[in-house]
């Protein structure tokens, strides 16, 4: 080799090797947590939905439903209504149906709503379920 020659020694390419190997391992599991915060966003904005379809439910017949099938059929008792309160059948950005009680025992608005997460196994103690009174909180 001669004396003088530009170029690159191999300490200085592993100290850049490990300096981005390193970036990526801090930078990855931030990375890897979005995805599941943004379903959990979806889920929310789902409940408000939901919510609003409930309200609109018991201003037109005087009480909410037993279940949230009732949602989407066309009620016959209400007059001038000729679409359901809901489109389509109400399942969290997982797959499963959001979980409803009414009476509810949790809520202040006389009902329960909320999406068991990602486990998909609702009040288990861990925080991925998504609640309507965790709401009421904020």
């Amino acid at each position: 080799m001669k004396t003088g020659e530009a170029g690159f020694t191999l300490i200085e390419i592993m100290i850049v090797v490990i300096i981005i190997a390193s970036l990526a391992f801090m930078v990855t599991p931030y990375l890897m947590d979005v995805p599941d915060r943004m379903k959990a966003n979806i889920a929310q904005g789902d409940m408000k939905g939901i919510a609003t379809a409930l309200k609109i439910y018991r201003l037109e017949n005087g009480f909410y439903p037993k279940a949230l099938g009732a949602l989407m059929t066309v009620p016959a008792a209400v007059r001038g209504r000729t679409a359901p309160y809901l489109e389509k059948e109400p399942k969290d950005p997982w797959g499963q149906m959001y979980e409803y009680r009414c009476p509810g025992t949790k809520s202040n608005l006389g009902y329960d709503l909320f999406s068991a997460g990602q486990n998909g196994t609702a009040e288990d103690g861990g925080n991925d379920d998504i609640a309507n009174w965790q709401q009421e909180e904020k």
